[in-house]
């Protein structure tokens, strides 16, 4: 085998090396091209007969190491998914509870400043009706100096095991496809390709230019 692997080496780079030669000005030089071309296919044969039942046996044996390793390693992926699952469930469950919880809080702060500012709305009323014209001015700067308290961040109450860490991982849903802005919608190249072949040019797209190229094919 090692034999064969060499001398089809050597045929290749000699082929490979003689192309550099090759210039189509005439009908014989264009013949002798297409000859050339056919010892090309030829020598592109003999490679793959030469190693393809190698890369066919290490895929073979590949498949089969792979196979023994998934026997083991799925069943544990599955395993460190599920769990996974379980603590970032947990975690986002002790955020969100964190939140409400600060949320209640400022909800009390806010209403207790709304309280005091209505106090003090009906005590400058009264002096408006006594025309006590200086306590009225007292009493808008009291009014005015009342701030809602923020309160604290409240952390959840979860300590992160050592070797355990999060991150946010932000994602796009489609919600409407027909709403998105231009800039963000990619042509569907493949398709187009596809309906290029199947009218060959006769039907035309906005924005799309179909254009014919030649291949040659060749045989050995």
């Amino acid at each position: 085998m090692n034999n064969k692997i060499e001398e089809v080496e050597k045929k290749s780079a000699e082929l490979a090396t003689q192309v550099a030669e090759i210039a189509i000005t005439n009908q014989i030089e264009y013949e002798t091209a297409a000859e050339f071309l056919k010892r090309i296919k030829g020598q592109q044969t003999e490679i793959s007969e030469t190693f393809d039942p190698i890369i066919k046996k290490a895929h073979e044996t590949h498949q089969e190491s792979l196979a023994q390793k998934n026997k083991y390693f799925v069943p544990l992926k599955n395993a460190e998914g599920k769990i996974k699952k379980l603590m970032v469930d947990y975690t986002t469950a002790q955020e969100l509870k964190a939140k409400l919880e600060q949320k209640k809080l400022q909800d009390i702060a806010d209403a207790e400043a709304k309280k005091q500012q209505k106090i003090l709305d009906e005590k400058i009323a009264r002096a408006q009706a006594s025309g006590k014209t200086e306590k009225v001015e007292e009493l808008i700067e009291k009014k005015e100096n009342v701030v809602p308290i923020t309160v604290p961040v409240i952390a959840s109450q979860i300590e992160t095991p050592k070797g355990i860490s999060f991150k946010d991982n932000w994602k796009a849903i489609i919600i409407d496809a027909n709403l998105i802005p231009r800039e963000w919608c990619m042509p569907d190249e493949k398709a187009l390709n596809i309906f290029a072949k199947s009218t060959k040019g006769t039907k035309q797209i906005p924005g799309v230019e179909f254009k014919c190229e030649k291949i040659l094919n060749s045989r050995s």
